[in-house]
Protein backbone atom coordinates (compact mmCIF):
# COMPACT_ATOMS: atom_id res chain seq x y z
CA UNK A 1 0.00 0.00 0.00
CA UNK A 2 1.40 3.21 -1.34
CA UNK A 3 1.65 6.40 1.51
CA UNK A 4 -1.28 7.92 -0.58
CA UNK A 5 -3.26 5.22 -0.45
CA UNK A 6 -2.80 4.88 3.55
CA UNK A 7 -3.59 8.72 3.80
CA UNK A 8 -6.64 7.82 1.63
CA UNK A 9 -7.59 5.22 3.80
CA UNK A 10 -7.44 6.65 6.83
CA UNK A 11 -9.20 10.00 5.74
CA UNK A 12 -11.87 7.64 4.65
CA UNK A 13 -12.23 6.23 8.45
CA UNK A 14 -12.15 9.47 10.17
CA UNK A 15 -14.88 10.05 7.30
CA UNK A 16 -16.99 7.08 8.48
CA UNK A 17 -16.65 7.98 12.18
CA UNK A 18 -17.38 11.52 12.05
CA UNK A 19 -20.64 10.64 10.20
CA UNK A 20 -21.42 8.30 13.32
CA UNK A 21 -20.75 9.84 15.75
CA UNK A 22 -24.05 12.59 17.09
CA UNK A 23 -22.93 16.29 16.59
CA UNK A 24 -24.31 19.13 18.35
CA UNK A 25 -26.99 21.63 16.31
CA UNK A 26 -25.92 25.47 15.50
CA UNK A 27 -25.72 27.28 18.02
CA UNK A 28 -28.66 29.83 19.46
CA UNK A 29 -29.07 32.49 21.62
CA UNK A 30 -30.90 31.70 24.88
CA UNK A 31 -32.64 34.79 27.06
CA UNK A 32 -34.37 34.18 30.42
CA UNK A 33 -37.65 36.03 30.43
CA UNK A 34 -39.53 34.99 33.31
CA UNK A 35 -41.18 32.68 35.51
CA UNK A 36 -44.42 31.17 34.39
CA UNK A 37 -45.60 30.90 38.11
CA UNK A 38 -44.23 33.87 39.76
CA UNK A 39 -44.45 35.01 43.25
CA UNK A 40 -47.78 36.75 43.42
CA UNK A 41 -46.26 38.84 46.76
CA UNK A 42 -43.22 40.01 43.55
CA UNK A 43 -44.63 43.83 42.38
CA UNK A 44 -43.01 43.01 38.85
CA UNK A 45 -44.46 39.80 38.54
CA UNK A 46 -42.04 38.62 36.83
CA UNK A 47 -38.58 39.06 38.75
CA UNK A 48 -39.36 36.58 41.40
CA UNK A 49 -40.59 33.28 40.48
CA UNK A 50 -42.15 31.24 43.25
CA UNK A 51 -39.07 29.40 45.84
CA UNK A 52 -40.10 26.16 47.48
CA UNK A 53 -37.17 24.12 49.09
CA UNK A 54 -35.20 27.57 48.46
CA UNK A 55 -35.20 27.27 44.39
CA UNK A 56 -37.13 29.08 41.79
CA UNK A 57 -39.46 26.06 40.28
CA UNK A 58 -40.21 25.68 37.01
CA UNK A 59 -41.44 26.28 34.39
CA UNK A 60 -39.38 29.27 32.87
CA UNK A 61 -39.85 31.47 29.77
CA UNK A 62 -37.12 31.74 27.50
CA UNK A 63 -36.78 33.14 23.97
CA UNK A 64 -35.05 31.20 21.51
CA UNK A 65 -32.99 33.82 18.75
CA UNK A 66 -33.63 30.80 15.81
CA UNK A 67 -37.05 31.56 16.30
CA UNK A 68 -38.67 35.39 14.45
CA UNK A 69 -41.84 35.37 16.32
CA UNK A 70 -39.80 36.20 19.51
CA UNK A 71 -42.37 33.72 21.05
CA UNK A 72 -41.61 33.05 25.03
CA UNK A 73 -41.18 28.77 25.45
CA UNK A 74 -41.97 27.04 28.48
CA UNK A 75 -38.74 24.95 29.38
CA UNK A 76 -37.49 22.79 32.18
CA UNK A 77 -34.16 23.19 34.21
CA UNK A 78 -32.34 19.87 34.91
CA UNK A 79 -29.66 21.35 36.71
CA UNK A 80 -29.82 23.00 39.97
CA UNK A 81 -26.52 23.89 40.96
CA UNK A 82 -25.96 26.50 38.40
CA UNK A 83 -27.22 29.85 38.77
CA UNK A 84 -28.80 32.57 36.31
CA UNK A 85 -26.93 36.26 37.25
CA UNK A 86 -29.85 37.98 36.51
CA UNK A 87 -33.13 38.56 34.70
CA UNK A 88 -33.50 39.04 31.94
CA UNK A 89 -30.66 37.18 30.95
CA UNK A 90 -29.09 36.07 27.56
CA UNK A 91 -26.83 33.17 26.67
CA UNK A 92 -25.18 31.08 23.92
CA UNK A 93 -26.55 27.56 23.70
CA UNK A 94 -26.36 24.32 21.50
CA UNK A 95 -29.34 21.97 21.30
CA UNK A 96 -27.46 18.55 22.13
CA UNK A 97 -28.33 15.04 23.14
CA UNK A 98 -27.50 12.19 25.92
CA UNK A 99 -24.85 11.13 23.97
CA UNK A 100 -22.92 14.50 22.51
CA UNK A 101 -22.52 17.39 23.90
CA UNK A 102 -24.96 17.11 26.78
CA UNK A 103 -24.01 18.58 30.31
CA UNK A 104 -24.19 15.54 32.27
CA UNK A 105 -22.83 12.99 29.29
CA UNK A 106 -21.50 9.58 30.98
CA UNK A 107 -23.77 10.35 34.46
CA UNK A 108 -25.31 7.47 36.14
CA UNK A 109 -27.91 6.95 38.54
CA UNK A 110 -28.87 3.48 40.11
CA UNK A 111 -27.33 1.64 37.52
CA UNK A 112 -29.67 3.94 34.65
CA UNK A 113 -27.39 5.54 31.59
CA UNK A 114 -27.53 9.23 31.08
CA UNK A 115 -29.80 8.40 27.78
CA UNK A 116 -32.17 6.73 29.88
CA UNK A 117 -31.48 9.45 32.61
CA UNK A 118 -32.37 12.46 29.82
CA UNK A 119 -35.21 10.41 28.59
CA UNK A 120 -36.68 10.40 31.96
CA UNK A 121 -36.75 14.07 32.39
CA UNK A 122 -38.04 14.42 29.05
CA UNK A 123 -41.17 12.66 30.68
CA UNK A 124 -40.87 14.68 33.39
CA UNK A 125 -40.78 17.76 31.74
CA UNK A 126 -43.41 17.01 28.96
CA UNK A 127 -45.63 16.34 32.15
CA UNK A 128 -45.05 19.55 33.63
CA UNK A 129 -45.69 21.75 30.63
CA UNK A 130 -48.92 19.80 29.94
CA UNK A 131 -50.37 19.07 33.16
CA UNK A 132 -49.14 22.54 34.80
CA UNK A 133 -52.04 23.58 37.20
CA UNK A 134 -51.22 27.16 38.31
CA UNK A 135 -52.87 26.59 41.97
CA UNK A 136 -50.98 23.48 42.73
CA UNK A 137 -47.46 25.04 43.14
CA UNK A 138 -46.41 21.71 45.53
CA UNK A 139 -47.35 19.58 42.80
CA UNK A 140 -45.36 21.49 40.24
CA UNK A 141 -42.60 21.82 42.65
CA UNK A 142 -41.95 17.78 43.20
CA UNK A 143 -41.85 17.62 39.28
CA UNK A 144 -39.05 20.70 39.13
CA UNK A 145 -37.34 18.52 41.91
CA UNK A 146 -37.91 14.92 40.47
CA UNK A 147 -36.07 16.10 37.31
CA UNK A 148 -33.40 17.90 39.29
CA UNK A 149 -32.22 14.99 41.47
CA UNK A 150 -32.32 12.62 38.27
CA UNK A 151 -29.25 14.38 37.69
CA UNK A 152 -28.16 15.48 41.44
CA UNK A 153 -29.03 13.23 43.48
CA UNK A 154 -27.96 15.54 46.70
CA UNK A 155 -31.39 18.26 45.45
CA UNK A 156 -33.88 16.96 47.45
CA UNK A 157 -32.18 16.52 50.50
CA UNK A 158 -30.05 19.73 50.52
CA UNK A 159 -33.45 21.22 50.01
CA UNK A 160 -34.87 19.41 53.16
CA UNK A 161 -31.79 20.70 54.84
CA UNK A 162 -33.23 24.32 53.92
CA UNK A 163 -29.30 25.63 54.62
CA UNK A 164 -30.19 29.01 53.36
CA UNK A 165 -33.75 29.34 52.67
CA UNK A 166 -37.37 27.51 53.77
CA UNK A 167 -37.15 23.77 54.28
CA UNK A 168 -38.62 21.60 51.68
CA UNK A 169 -42.17 20.01 52.40
CA UNK A 170 -41.73 16.58 53.24
CA UNK A 171 -44.50 15.72 50.91
CA UNK A 172 -43.14 17.37 48.61
CA UNK A 173 -40.22 15.75 48.96
CA UNK A 174 -41.64 11.96 48.76
CA UNK A 175 -43.42 13.05 45.75
CA UNK A 176 -40.78 14.14 43.98
CA UNK A 177 -38.68 11.34 44.53
CA UNK A 178 -41.74 8.84 43.30
CA UNK A 179 -41.92 10.81 40.30
CA UNK A 180 -38.57 10.18 39.51
CA UNK A 181 -38.62 6.52 39.60
CA UNK A 182 -41.52 6.59 38.02
CA UNK A 183 -40.03 8.09 35.03
CA UNK A 184 -36.98 6.02 35.02
CA UNK A 185 -38.31 2.93 35.31
CA UNK A 186 -40.84 4.25 32.60
CA UNK A 187 -37.44 5.71 30.34
CA UNK A 188 -36.27 2.80 30.97
CA UNK A 189 -38.46 0.46 29.38
CA UNK A 190 -38.32 2.87 26.39
CA UNK A 191 -40.97 5.62 27.40
CA UNK A 192 -39.88 9.14 25.99
CA UNK A 193 -41.15 12.59 25.34
CA UNK A 194 -42.60 13.17 22.04
CA UNK A 195 -40.53 16.04 21.65
CA UNK A 196 -37.29 16.70 23.44
CA UNK A 197 -35.18 19.07 23.29
CA UNK A 198 -31.79 20.03 25.46
CA UNK A 199 -30.21 23.31 25.36
CA UNK A 200 -26.66 23.08 26.83
CA UNK A 201 -24.83 26.37 27.50
CA UNK A 202 -22.13 27.13 25.88
CA UNK A 203 -21.17 30.87 27.32
CA UNK A 204 -22.08 34.02 28.58
CA UNK A 205 -23.07 36.96 26.74
CA UNK A 206 -21.35 40.38 27.71
CA UNK A 207 -22.52 43.64 28.03
CA UNK A 208 -25.91 42.76 29.55
CA UNK A 209 -26.95 44.19 32.43
CA UNK A 210 -30.33 42.78 34.42
CA UNK A 211 -33.67 44.64 35.62
CA UNK A 212 -31.91 46.73 38.45
CA UNK A 213 -29.36 48.06 36.17
CA UNK A 214 -26.81 45.98 37.54
CA UNK A 215 -23.97 44.95 34.97
CA UNK A 216 -23.25 41.02 34.81
CA UNK A 217 -20.11 39.84 35.07
CA UNK A 218 -19.75 37.05 32.52
CA UNK A 219 -16.27 36.22 33.65
CA UNK A 220 -17.94 34.27 36.86
CA UNK A 221 -20.33 32.29 34.11
CA UNK A 222 -17.79 30.65 31.36
CA UNK A 223 -18.77 28.23 29.12
CA UNK A 224 -20.95 25.00 30.23
CA UNK A 225 -21.52 27.09 33.84
CA UNK A 226 -22.88 29.53 31.44
CA UNK A 227 -26.50 29.11 32.81
CA UNK A 228 -28.18 25.95 33.69
CA UNK A 229 -29.53 23.25 30.91
CA UNK A 230 -33.06 23.28 29.84
CA UNK A 231 -34.93 21.08 28.62
CA UNK A 232 -37.93 21.81 26.01
CA UNK A 233 -40.45 18.72 25.71
CA UNK A 234 -43.91 18.36 24.79
CA UNK A 235 -45.92 14.21 24.68
CA UNK A 236 -45.50 11.25 25.69
CA UNK A 237 -44.51 7.86 23.66
CA UNK A 238 -45.43 4.95 26.22
CA UNK A 239 -43.49 3.34 23.31
CA UNK A 240 -45.12 -0.17 24.31
CA UNK A 241 -44.26 -0.34 27.74
CA UNK A 242 -47.51 0.89 29.22
CA UNK A 243 -46.79 4.02 30.34
CA UNK A 244 -49.53 6.81 30.38
CA UNK A 245 -48.72 9.48 33.07
CA UNK A 246 -47.43 9.50 36.40
CA UNK A 247 -49.49 9.07 39.32
CA UNK A 248 -49.51 10.31 42.71
CA UNK A 249 -51.09 9.70 45.72
CA UNK A 250 -54.55 11.66 46.71
CA UNK A 251 -53.62 14.34 49.02
CA UNK A 252 -55.66 14.24 52.77
CA UNK A 253 -58.22 16.50 53.15
CA UNK A 254 -56.80 19.81 55.01
CA UNK A 255 -57.20 19.75 58.55
CA UNK A 256 -60.48 22.84 57.83
CA UNK A 257 -62.47 19.99 55.61
CA UNK A 258 -62.04 17.81 57.62
CA UNK A 259 -63.23 20.02 60.54
CA UNK A 260 -66.16 20.96 58.49
CA UNK A 261 -66.94 17.61 57.83
CA UNK A 262 -66.82 16.34 61.74
CA UNK A 263 -68.97 19.31 62.70
CA UNK A 264 -71.64 17.75 59.84
CA UNK A 265 -71.50 15.02 61.36
CA UNK A 266 -71.79 16.09 65.14
CA UNK A 267 -74.84 18.54 64.02
CA UNK A 268 -76.39 16.02 62.13
CA UNK A 269 -76.24 13.49 65.20
CA UNK A 270 -77.63 16.08 67.72
CA UNK A 271 -80.49 17.06 65.03
CA UNK A 272 -81.33 12.99 65.03
CA UNK A 273 -80.79 12.73 68.48
CA UNK A 274 -83.30 16.00 69.38
CA UNK A 275 -85.84 13.94 66.78
CA UNK A 276 -85.94 10.43 68.52
CA UNK A 277 -86.01 12.36 71.70
CA UNK A 278 -89.32 14.42 70.94
CA UNK A 279 -90.56 11.23 69.32
CA UNK A 280 -90.40 9.25 71.91
CA UNK A 281 -92.24 11.94 74.33
CA UNK A 282 -94.58 12.59 72.36
CA UNK A 283 -95.06 9.08 72.39
CA UNK A 284 -95.55 8.91 76.20
CA UNK A 285 -98.05 11.07 76.63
Amino acid sequence: MTGRTRVLSVLAIVGVLLAMTPLAKADVVLTLTGFVYADPNDSLNILNGFYVGDEVIGPYLITNSNDPTSTEWAVACDDISTTIPGLPYSWDATTTNPDAGAKFVGATLDGYSADVMYNAAGLLAAALMGDYAPDDPATIAAYSYAIWSIFDSGAIGAAEAAIDGTALDPGVAANALDLRGQALVAAAGGAHADSLTIYTPTGCIGGQTDLYGSTIDCNDYQGINASQEFLQASGINPNGTGFTGFKLPTPEGSPLATLGVDLFALFAGIFLLRRRILRNGGASN
